[in-house]
């Protein structure tokens, strides 16, 4: 994937944070990860369909090692979200639930919001905008 300036993108990880690129499987996707305090952050990058699901499911498990109290999955660069994908998320909702942590979708891309909608889910997760109002909302939590 072409290296591109996040200077101007809202959606990035915060300053000071050194994201860890994780290898894919050949496929058009990559993934990063990196922690905020006790916020896990991955962010996806390009077609989450079955090749690419085991390099996701894999960041996911290295993000979440360490104690967390919110996994930020950072999607607006989904350029193709498959089934696996849906699968992959209500794990992640449910590991985190089991963690007492929360769980936010930051940015979802066109795709995925497709996917949830036609599959009844987008209820099921909460959304925000960008890293920063995830946080936000998270610092207002009870």
């Amino acid at each position: 994937m072409p290296a591109r300036s996040t200077d101007a993108c809202p959606h990035m990880f915060p300053p000071g944070t050194s994201p860890r690129a994780v290898p894919a499987t050949g496929v058009p996707f990559a993934v990063r990860t990196a922690h905020l305090g006790t916020t896990a952050l991955v962010h996806f990058d390009g077609e989450l369909d079955m090749d690419a699901e085991p390099a996701a499911r894999a960041a996911l498990a290295r993000a979440t090692r360490r104690p967390y109290d919110m996994l930020g999955l950072m999607l607006d660069d989904v350029t193709f979200f498959a089934c696996c994908g849906l699968a992959l998320l209500l794990h992640a909702r449910q590991e985190t639930a089991r963690h007492h942590a929360a769980l936010a979708l930051i940015a979802p891309s066109p795709p995925m919001l497709c996917l949830l909608d036609v599959s009844d889910l987008t209820g099921a997760f909460t959304l925000h905008a960008t890293v920063a109002d995830a946080l936000a909302a998270r610092s207002r939590r009870p």
